[in-house]
Order: structure tokens, then sequence, then C-alpha cells
């Protein structure tokens, strides 16, 4: 079930995913130095903080919901964060693997949510690829994008045929138009995977197809977005916060190179011109991906302002490094929910600031 990396949210921190089940390995290829309620954790290169062991725990809750399934003792995960070609050796060339037999996952940094979809959904049974992988495609911490396979094509593909892109915005859509039982049930039901499918949703996969392709976005929503702590709201139109940054927090993250960092989410109600300052190291923002692309972007949209959900260069959505020295930046901010990202290269207090300046409509 090889599969190549793909674009992902090219942020730091975040622990992306893609990634598959592979064969027994004898030898743990480094310790296990960190453990929470559900994982034993290693990390081939630099250390993991509490807001990255908080944000697994995170998934696993966000995925028990969904799946309706309990995630039972411990997993151990090998980490590779800036050296992925060293998986070979456990993963066959892939870019992780879940072992059932040993409850252990070896993952590189884009492919970690992915193996715990797969780890929690083991309880559901062992359906055909396009449902394994597309289920866990459908709940990885990242949008699902529509593939190039058709649904009636990658519906009968093998373990190293079948488009994981393909698959999981499929699934998605099946979740979002048939809801979350119907999928549970298709991941259970040991009939052919085509009779069950017609059975469970009452359509054909003929009919299925024929209605995704005619309503499904270019991309869906991550289930589970912006699950970050809120800035500090300082009246109607201002955010203030003196933020610390430490390894040992729960909300302070990691990245392969050293460095540290938060996030905080902030909600615009109205488009208006902000004004951000701080004396972070690098501050970003971007829009939580939390609404359905419905077409690719193409060009600029001159309603999406200076941070929009995503470009045609950055489908995942566009992170905006902003000049926040001094006096800061002014940007123009549609409506939504926005991600504000820390960067440190140390623990360290900073402080952010965001101020509307014209008058909220």
């Amino acid at each position: 079930m090889t599969r190549s990396p793909e674009g992902g949210r090219h942020l730091p921190f975040v622990l992306a995913s893609i990634a598959v089940v592979g064969a027994c390995v004898d030898q743990p290829p480094f310790e296990l130095r960190y453990e929470t309620e559900h994982l034993r954790l290693g990390v081939a290169e630099g250390e993991l903080c509490g807001g990255d062991l908080a944000r697994l725990e995170q998934h696993i809750a966000n995925l028990e919901g969904q799946l309706s399934t309990e995630f039972e003792g411990k997993a151990d995960v090998y980490l590779w964060r800036s050296s992925p070609a060293a998986l070979d050796g456990y993963c066959g060339g892939d870019w992780g693997c879940y072992h059932r037999e040993t409850k252990t996952i070896y993952a590189s940094e884009g492919s970690l949510g992915h193996e715990l979809v797969h780890a929690l959904a083991i309880p559901l049974g062992d359906p055909s690829p396009m449902w394994s992988e597309g289920i866990a495609e459908a709940l990885d911490m990242r949008r699902s994008f529509r593939g190039s396979v058709l649904p009636t094509d990658n519906f009968f593909r093998g373990e190293d045929e079948v488009s994981y892109a393909s698959a999981g915005h499929f699934v998605r859509w099946v979740w979002d138009r048939h809801g979350s039982q119907a999928v549970r049930d298709l991941l259970t039901d040991t009939r052919d995977p085509e009779l069950a499918f017609e059975a469970v949703t009452g359509q054909t996969l003929a009919e299925a197809e024929a209605e995704y392709l005619a309503e499904a976005p270019y991309a869906f929503a991550q289930l589970a977005s912006c699950e970050f702590p809120e800035l500090t709201r300082d009246g109607d139109t201002r955010w203030s916060e003196s933020i610390v940054i430490d390894c040992a927090n729960s909300d302070t993250l990691s990245d392969a190179s050293g460095g540290i960092g938060t996030f905080r989410t902030f909600e615009v109600s109205a488009r208006g011109d902000f004004q951000l300052s701080s004396d972070a190291s690098t501050l970003m923002i971007q829009r939580c991906p939390d609404e359905d692309l419905p077409v690719k972007p193409e060009g600029e949209d001159p309603e999406a302002g200076d941070v929009p959900s995503a470009t045609a260069a950055s489908p995942e959505g566009l992170v905006y490094t902003v000049d926040a020295v001094g006096a800061g930046e002014v940007l123009d901010l549609a409506a939504g929910r926005y991600e504000l990202i820390v960067v440190e290269g140390g623990p360290r207090t900073v402080g952010v600031e965001i101020s509307r300046l014209d008058p909220t409509p």
C-alpha cells in the first residue's frame, strides 16, 4: 500500500498525515521517551513538546467520537521528522505503517494522523482498501481533496493500486451525504463492497458516483480544525496576549529544526483592516480550514482579503508571514476564523496584539 508524499499544511509543528500497514519488525529503532494516555512515543530527531502530545491525544479523542470506537491499551509510536528515508526498513518504502499484531506505528511526520485512524478503525473490521484507506484519509488532520480516480474504478482496486486521495474524498462525501453511521456500517459490512454500499446507502454505486461528481466540492473542510486556545480578547475589536512559549507547556509544539511555538485562534465577524504586531521571532497567520472549497482556486479572489482560505499555489491554505516588528503590519481580513502561529528558537514570553482599524460595519 505504497503512497507517495502529497502536499499537506506546510506549517511547523502540525502533525499531518498519510500512510499504511506494514510487516513485523523485530528491533526497535530508538527509545520510546514519551508517554500519554494512549501512546508511548519515540522520535528520531529533536524532542516533542507538551503540545505535540496533547495534539495527538486530541486527535485520538476526536476519532473515538467519530468512529464510536475506543483506543484500548497503548500503541508504540516511532516518529521520523526529517529523515523519512529511514522508514524503508520498517515500512517497505511507505511513508508510514501500522503493525496490527504489535500495535506499533512507524511514521514520518506527515503520516502519523493517518496511521492513528487505522489503529482506531481496526475494531470495525477488515474492509477493502477503498474503505480502509479512504476512512484514514477522510478523518486525517487535513482537508480531503478531490482525486483523479473515479469511485467506480477505485472501489475495486487492490492495496497497491488504490488512490488514497480519491478514496478519502469519496468516503468524506458519503460521510456528509449519508451520515457517519452509514460509513461505520460500510466499514463493518462483510458482504461484497458494491452490494454492501447499495444496501447501506440505498444508492447504487453508479448513482452515487453521478451525484458525487455533480455536487462534491473540490476540497472538504477538516472535520476537526483550529483546536487551539483562543487569543485573549481585549474589547470587541482588539486582541492582546502575553504568551509563554515553553516546551513543557501543553500548548507549545515543536518542529524538527529545534524551534518551538504555539497557535492561537481568533474570529473576525466582518471584513476589515487589522493591525498585527508582536515581538515574536516569527508571526504567521492562516485561515482555519473549517470551510469546504467549492472549486479549485484559480487566480485571486477579491473577497478573500490578504489571507485567503486557499490559493492555486497553496490549496491546503495560504500561510502568511506577518511583518510584526514595531507597529506591525496592516492586513485586510475577511470574515472567518484564523490561526495565529508564533514561532521561537527557545523558551520565551512574547506579546501579540491585533486591532481593527476601521469601524465594524
